[in-house]
């Protein structure tokens, strides 16, 4: 039972990805950490929901086992089980089907291109590694693009790989530097989760429980008060919280509205520079005895995502059901049109699986869901967890920029944190 005038060490807002992790690094540092969701349930963005007995997530989610965020959850004892689809499929160009692939040697067969495309592709994929991204960060990735490439299909493809690894679709005002580095490593391969992003999810509460972490939900914050050793929060029903420290793990929006004692610059800033990248997500469970023909696809003239995820992932309870994740990337300036959109991937999913609404069994629709609140523009500033103006408030989340994008940034910024909570300001800059 948690008593209202307890004071904590550290209070967290959300209990998402980010809000898990860093209490769990606190708590294991003996601080008495509570979370705040406003959730009926913790995880966030990455729950997963069983429907028609396959295990849909809130569209599709992929995690790369060799990028940052999966180092950090391997010192927290978080197991991660699934499978890695293989890196190739099909590729749908002007409504015909081509074979997709990376492999250099399978690439000379392909009837897409021409040998003066095949030539510079391979080129620029062997080549990825030795780009020096820190130097194009403020390079946008058109023009990056437009600068090192001549043949327009390679263009094309490219940007298609840049998607893919993304979730984005704004060559014009996306860093270079900052894109490029997610496709080299969505290079190394990805893997869909066992179970669904619940099994992680479930894994980082239980983790934390154990670790003393109180959890409650249903807990709205609308006000966040003070300064370090005295913060204080009031809940939307007016019930308030007391604590030395605060990290906020809602958007920059949110955080920045929640601040009453003073408006901090900083947060402002990030908050005018944070643009959410979305994407128009459909989920679907389909029953068929055969073996889906096509398990993997991408457009290529359209920003267009298809992928069997239970054919490399345990997402079912039966195996003649399949899940599928398809999705439209939405840029900045589309104007969203629901039915639109539904109907362009209605005819994508069409053109790889013919007959497949014969076989629906469930199916639900997201017209513009928002994959992670901040966009690698060209112009988006160093953001810390720190926020300067107002001591003891710290966030956390996809929108700050400590290490990678999307899951990688929830986790490494959630780290960073929790250490600058536990570390004297002095001494910040020996915390990696």
């Amino acid at each position: 039972m948690i008593k209202t005038e307890q004071k904590w060490d550290v209070i967290i807002i959300g209990g998402g990805i980010a809000g898990l992790t860093a209490s769990i690094i606190l708590a294991k540092a003996n601080k008495k950490v509570l979370i705040l969701d406003k959730g009926k349930h913790v995880g966030g963005r990455a729950i997963t929901a069983e429907k028609a007995e396959g295990l849909l997530n809130l569209g599709p989610h992929a995690i790369y086992p060799n990028g940052p965020g999966v180092q950090i959850l391997k010192q927290l004892n978080i197991t991660l089980q699934g499978g890695s689809p293989a890196p190739k499929g099909t590729l749908v160009y002007q409504n015909k089907s081509y074979p997709l692939t990376l492999s250099p040697f399978a690439l000379l067969t392909s009837k897409l291109l021409k040998w003066k495309d095949k030539r510079e592709f391979i080129k620029l994929i062997s080549g990825l590694s030795k780009i020096d991204t820190q130097t194009i960060q403020h390079t946008s990735l058109y023009n990056w693009v437009e600068t090192h490439l001549k043949e327009e299909k390679v263009k094309e493809l490219f940007y298609m790989l840049c998607r893919l690894s993304s979730y984005s679709n704004d060559p014009k005002r996306s860093s270079a530097g900052r894109i490029i580095e997610q496709v080299k490593l969505g290079l190394t391969g990805v893997t869909y989760l066992d179970g669904g992003w619940q099994t992680l999810v479930n894994q980082l509460k239980e983790q934390a429980i154990t670790h003393g972490v109180f959890i409650q939900e249903n807990k709205h914050i609308i006000e966040i008060n003070g300064t370090h050793p005295n913060m204080t929060l009031i809940e939307q029903s007016g019930q308030t919280y007391t604590g030395s420290h605060v990290i906020s793990t809602s958007t920059p929006a949110n955080t920045l509205a929640m601040v009453k004692t003073k408006q901090p610059s900083s947060l402002k800033k990030w908050s005018e520079k944070c643009i959410p990248v979305k994407g128009a997500f459909w989920d679907i469970v389909l029953k068929k005895n055969s073996n889906l023909k096509v398990k993997f696809a991408l457009g290529l003239d359209e920003p267009l995502y298809y992928s069997v995820h239970s054919a490399v992932a345990n997402l079912t309870t039966k195996p003649d059901l399949h899940v599928i994740h398809l999705g439209k990337y939405l840029s900045i300036d589309d104007k969203i049109d629901p039915k639109k959109n539904q109907n362009q991937l209605e005819r994508f999913l069409t053109s790889v699986e013919p007959n497949w609404e014969k076989e629906l069994v469930f199916q639900r629709y997201f017209p513009s869901l928002t994959v992670y609140h901040a966009l690698p523009t060209t112009d988006l500033p160093v953001i810390t967890p720190e926020v300067p103006e107002i001591s003891g408030l710290y966030v956390a989340g996809d929108w700050v920029t400590a290490k990678g994008l999307l899951a990688d940034a929830s986790i490494t910024s959630a780290k960073t944190a929790a250490n600058a909570v536990l570390t004297p300001k002095k001494e910040l800059h020996h915390v990696i």
